[in-house]
């Protein structure tokens, strides 16, 4: 790829997602605030504590809660990076180093592209796959936020890239100390990038030239994944006397989605989702079946894009790297259907697919190039000509569909309850509540109402007044608020506000209720 053409995708990368920025002025959902506030508790110098709990899976002691014991640190530190450079905590400042990394993944796609085609000089390949990840769709919205998704994309990418000799030459111990950082990049951005070690290793073996090789290459990959991910593994041990932190395995046992905040956690329990029964287990993962092959036609295919990708893949059939991108699409469907299905369908397999998306975009040139082969000997077109036309439509419908994305999710034009910041607004409207600013609330969003209002807080577990009651013992909280989003053991109380073993309505603010709570002991 050229310089030239890699700077000028650049620029308009850093246009777009510098207008996306305009547009997003705060997170707008949980995933993106939590890293924000994650990134700014570390930038204040308060080091890897949280002073909110979002979920009980690990059995909190109180607050403060130590950080990412379910989520992983890298994005927060990114975030970090951003802020301490610009000497401010403002949201702008730690979505900045993700607006330039989102900006280069439209330059690195085209040079993927070229690189799967095995032509590095070929413009018209590079300006397609370019201009798709340009106007990424769905990706468009989120990648510039404080998420993991660039991060994910971006590893993910550089992953397939270094991990064949047809793609980069040269084996051994090194090939596998690149790909060693590379897993373990991807491990600190999300939990499921432990899959990327594995198929490390199993590449090297795949394509080794000899025992010594293959030996030299694991021994590499697995050293040089230790030493990076040895701090956090450090500790983990420390806090909870194991590598890894114990919240996230008890979603292997949930039988619905909410139960990610059940207390207590301990319940979550093999025997607790055998009791489901095998008609519920099967169900919840027909749905998520359902619900991820959505987000791969949605999402990843942008719909239209879908059969070009296909057919850019089947082309390449033979080549290791295109075996390879086929297998990990199905571990992540996979993992994200049969493992973790809630998680999967609600978001899970959106986030970890970001991982190859480059190459599915990257792909669509020998998709288009195969179909128009097809086509033009039936049809008797100009292949060259064709090529030029479909690849500038092609762009052009991806803009459209981002244009519509964008629209549907941010902006709201002619669209009625669309406002990218009406969580944001919502926990706004609470910073004037009179009451002490370490008085512990509970909340459906406690990253997003500690972002805004400065409070600690905890979430609203899955249950009734007496589990709200029994969190708010454990854990001193003294305030409740309710909105539109109550659990359905407390949908009622939000319908009908009143005073209720042991919660004392007091007023509504913006449509949300409050109560004080009433700690007596038992």
């Amino acid at each position: 790829m050229r310089w030239r053409n890699g700077w000028i995708l650049f620029a308009f990368g850093l246009l777009i997602y510098g207008g996306m920025a305009v547009l997003q002025r705060t997170p707008g959902y949980m995933d993106a605030e939590y890293y924000y506030v994650g990134g700014r508790v570390l930038a204040e110098g308060h080091g890897f504590w949280e002073p909110f709990l979002w979920n009980y899976l690990d059995e909190p002691a109180g607050l403060p809660h130590p950080a990412f014991t379910y989520w992983m640190p890298l994005p927060a530190l990114v975030a970090m990076l951003g802020m301490r450079l610009a000497g401010d905590v403002a949201f702008l400042w730690a979505r900045l180093p993700f607006v330039i990394l989102a900006a280069l993944t439209v330059p690195l796609t085209a040079w993927l592209a070229g690189r799967l085609r095995g032509d590095l000089k070929s413009g018209k390949t590079e300006w397609l796959a370019g201009g798709l990840a340009l106007f990424g769709g769905f990706y468009l919205i989120y990648n510039s936020l404080t998420e993991t998704f660039v991060l994910y994309f971006l590893l993910g990418a550089l992953f397939l890239a270094c991990a064949f000799e047809e793609l980069t030459p040269g084996l051994g111990f090194w090939r596998g100390a690149v790909l060693g950082v590379l897993a373990a990049l991807m491990h600190l951005t999300r939990a499921d990038g432990l899959l990327w070690l594995v198929a490390g290793a199993a590449v090297l073996i795949w394509q080794g030239r000899g025992w010594r090789l293959r030996l030299l290459g694991v021994v590499g990959l697995l050293l040089v994944y230790g030493l990076v991910m040895s701090p956090w593994m450090g500790r983990n041990l420390a806090y909870y006397g194991r590598l890894m932190a114990p919240g996230g395995m008890r979603t292997l046992w949930l039988t619905d989605y909410n139960q990610t905040y059940v207390y207590p956690a301990s319940v979550l329990t093999l025997q607790h989702w055998l009791d489901s029964g095998w008609r519920a287990i099967v169900s919840a993962r027909w749905w998520a079946l359902q619900m991820n092959l959505k987000t791969t036609l949605g999402v990843q295919g942008s719909v239209f894009l879908l059969p070009l990708m296909v057919v850019g893949l089947w082309r390449q059939r033979r080549k290791a790297w295109a075996q390879f991108v086929a297998v990990m699409w199905l571990m992540t469907l996979a993992v994200m259907t049969v493992v973790f299905p809630f998680a999967g369908a609600r978001g899970g397999f959106f986030h970890s697919g970001a991982a190859l998306q480059a190459c599915l975009w990257a792909v669509v040139p020998q998709g288009l190039e195969q179909t128009l082969a097809w086509v033009s000997r039936r049809r008797g077109w100009s292949r060259k000509q064709a090529g030029r036309v479909f690849s500038v439509g092609l762009v052009g419908l991806a803009f459209v569909f981002s244009v519509l994305v964008v629209n549907q999710q941010v902006v709201g034009v002619g669209l009625e309850g669309v406002d990218w910041e009406r969580s944001w607004k919502a926990h706004a409207a609470l910073r004037e509540v009179e009451a002490p600013m370490d008085a512990v609330f509970m909340v459906n969003n406690p990253p997003g109402f500690y972002a805004v209002t400065g409070r600690p807080a905890i979430v609203i577990p899955d249950g009734d007044v007496v589990t709200v009651m029994a969190v708010a013992r454990q854990y001193r909280a003294t305030y409740l608020v309710l909105d539109q989003n109550a659990p359905a053991g407390l949908r009622d109380l939000y319908r009908e506000p009143r005073d209720e073993g042991g919660l004392m309505y007091w007023k509504t603010i913006a449509g949300q209720h409050i109560f004080k709570i009433v700690l007596r002991e038992p």
